[in-house]
C-alpha cells in the first residue's frame, strides 16, 4: 500500500522556523532561571524564587513555550529535522550566557557550539523530508538498511571515541565535581 504524503509535508521550513524560536525561547527561559538563582543567593526556597518575575517568566519560557513550539513543529516537520534542535538549546544558551550573564566563552565552548551547528545544518539539509515513518515496522527495515548500519556503527564508535579522550584530558571521578589538584609536583 502506498504511503500517503502528509498535507503539511511540504512546510518543512515552518516547522524548522517552529523550533528555531521554541529554542531560542527555551535557552532564554534557563538562562532567566540561572539569572534568578544566581541573585537569590545560596539556597533560595522554592516560595522565594516563585516571587521573582523573571524565575517565572523563565519557567514558562523554557517549560511550555519550547514544548508548544517542538509539538507545533512536528505538524509541519518530520522529528528527523526537529529532533536535533535540542542541540541549538545549547548554542543559545551560551551565546545568551556570553552576552546576557557576562560569562566568559572559552575555545572549547566556541568549539562544541560549532560543532552543534554543523550537526545541526547537516541533519537538516540531508535528513528525509519526504519520508514519513508512522510503524515500528517501517523503522525497523530504515534501520536495518546497510547506510544506516553504518551510521549507527560510525555513531557509536565516535561517541566511545570521544568519551575516552575526555576521560583521558579530563580524570573526573563519577558523581564528583572537584578537579583533581596534584600537590608538590615539579613541572
Amino acid at each position: 500500500m502506498a504511503e500517503q504524503p502528509s498535507v503539511y509535508q511540504g512546510l518543512w521550513p515552518l516547522g524548522i522556523s517552529i523550533i528555531f524560536c521554541g529554542s531560542l525561547a527555551g535557552a532564554a527561559g534557563d538562562t532567566m532561571v540561572r539569572m534568578a538563582y544566581s541573585a537569590a543567593g545560596p539556597e533560595p526556597s522554592t516560595k522565594e524564587m516563585l516571587k521573582k518575575p523573571i524565575f517565572v517568566l523563565g519557567m514558562v519560557l523554557t517549560t511550555a513555550v519550547d514544548a508548544a513550539c517542538t509539538l507545533g513543529a512536528l505538524t509541519f516537520a518530520p522529528s528527523s529535522m526537529v529532533t536535533p534542535f535540542a542541540g541549538v538549546h545549547i548554542f543559545w544558551a551560551v551565546l545568551l550566557a556570553h552576552f546576557w550573564l557576562r560569562e566568559s566563552v572559552g575555545r572549547w565552548e566556541t568549539l562544541g557550539s560549532s560543532c552543534v551547528i554543523i550537526g545541526v545544518l547537516l541533519l537538516v539539509v540531508y535528513s528525509g523530508k519526504e519520508t514519513e515513518i508512522v510503524a515500528a515496522a517501517q523503522f525497523a527495515a530504515a534501520a536495518a538498511a546497510p547506510l544506516a548500519l553504518a551510521y549507527i556503527a560510525a555513531s557509536a564508535a565516535a561517541t566511545l571515541a570521544l568519551l575516552l579522550l575526555s576521560l583521558r584530558l579530563c580524570p573526573l571521578a563519577l558523581g564528583s565535581w572537584d578537579l583533581p589538584v596534584q600537590v608538590g609536583v615539579r613541572v
